[in-house]
């Protein structure tokens, strides 16, 4: 990185299997990193974020990744394709179960 650089987040397919949380924070929260503790406390124990793996001491980055996909419900690949009615997809999000 040079001088007056700022970081760079890293991408998806250039993150380990099990990341640490710290990186985990950078990729998802980005400049907001210091609140994914809290917030990965709630999405673990509302929503299914995937679990730390306690032998490989990280949660798995594919199942973190399709967790999020899924909760905004969005497709894995990241749009709609071409071919398949929008109608498909859901497009009012399922209220959360932490949400009054």
């Amino acid at each position: 990185m040079n001088e007056g650089e700022k970081p760079r987040w890293p991408r998806i397919n250039e993150m380990p299997l099990y990341p640490t949380e710290a990186q985990i924070a950078r990729a998802v929260l980005g400049d907001r990193a210091k609140d994914w503790k809290r917030i990965a406390k709630v999405l673990e124990d509302k929503e299914g974020l995937p679990k730390i793996n306690e032998l490989m001491g990280g949660r798995f980055w594919p199942a973190v990744v399709a967790f999020f996909y899924g909760w905004q419900c969005v497709p894995i690949s990241g749009s709609i394709p071409e071919n398949q009615a929008p109608s498909m997809f859901r497009t009012v999000p399922p209220k959360s179960k932490w949400e009054d």
